[in-house]
């Protein structure tokens, strides 16, 4: 597409979210937010699916794609996932996070990066997104930490103390259904963040535009990234044991962790401890 045509086309799009607004087609604060990614340059690759849906009069799924800024709670950001669209969960929301975590924590520590330590669980998406946030904090700087394959979010906020890291990202939208996904950042206490953290990070991630980023196996290879063994799953199995407040295991227990990150933790959790 010639520059000629892409102002043209942008010139239509925004002619026709007005229209559609003053029909009552689109809500304001859709229009808000389409207009942002229409004009700004840093959302320019996603330019043609919000136009494909505009020729479409696509209006009510754009108003679920783009009615809001998806927002921290409950220790980050979670909803539908789909391509774009700033109310969703998407490669460029994720980055977003992933940004505005490693940003706001470099402000609050003299402009230096730190540790960070990244795991995700089983649904869809899951895996790309947590490689998309673990590229976003090593290209700032960050010494990242990185479960290779799922796990639970317990684990990974045991990881963030046991790594000394000073952030953590969990991929996960918890009970969510199987549509959705999420951003859980933590700090280094390894609990979720909440204020005043929540709120600069969310400032960090209004104000991104280009975020920087690097190939995954690049920054592996150069140490940026460092992929964990199962030694940190070893010392977390045996620290739960230790919470064990009985030593009786006369019960023959089953268990099945439904597809989940139960998997990896659950089970050997119940074995360690001498539950057949």
């Amino acid at each position: 597409m010639s520059g000629t045509n892409f102002t043209e086309e942008r010139k239509w799009a925004l002619e026709t979210i007005n229209q559609a607004v003053s029909e009552g087609k689109l809500l304001e604060s859709s229009r808000e937010n389409l207009t942002r990614w229409i004009e700004q340059p840093q959302y320019e690759q996603y330019l043609p699916g919000i136009l494909q849906k505009l020729n479409a009069g696509e209006f009510a799924e754009l108003n679920d794609l783009f009615w809001e800024v998806i927002n921290f709670g409950t220790g980050g950001r979670r909803g539908l996932m789909s391509e774009f669209g700033s109310a969703t969960i998407n490669d460029r929301t994720i980055a977003e996070s992933a940004h505005g975590l490693a940003t706001y924590f470099m402000q609050t520590n003299n402009g230096q990066p730190g540790r960070a330590v990244i795991a995700h669980d089983t649904r869809n998406r899951s895996p790309e997104f947590a490689r998309l946030t673990a590229t976003t904090l090593a290209a700032h700087g960050f010494e990242v930490f990185f479960f290779a394959e799922h796990r639970s979010t317990p684990e990974l906020s045991f990881a963030v103390r046991y790594l000394k890291c000073d952030v953590g990202a969990m991929i996960s939208a918890s009970h969510n259904p199987p549509s959705d996904n999420g951003f859980k950042a933590y700090w280094s206490s390894g609990a979720q963040v909440l204020s005043p953290h929540d709120q600069g990070i969310i400032d960090a991630v209004y104000q991104a535009s280009e975020i920087p980023t690097i190939e995954f196996a690049v920054a592996v290879q150069e140490g940026k990234i460092k992929i964990l063994d199962d030694s940190l799953d070893q010392a977390y199995w045996s620290e739960v044991c230790k919470l064990s407040y009985s030593a009786e295991r006369d019960i023959v227990a089953l268990f099945s962790p439904l597809h989940g990150v139960g998997e990896t933790s659950v089970y050997e959790v119940l074995k360690q401890a001498g539950f057949d």
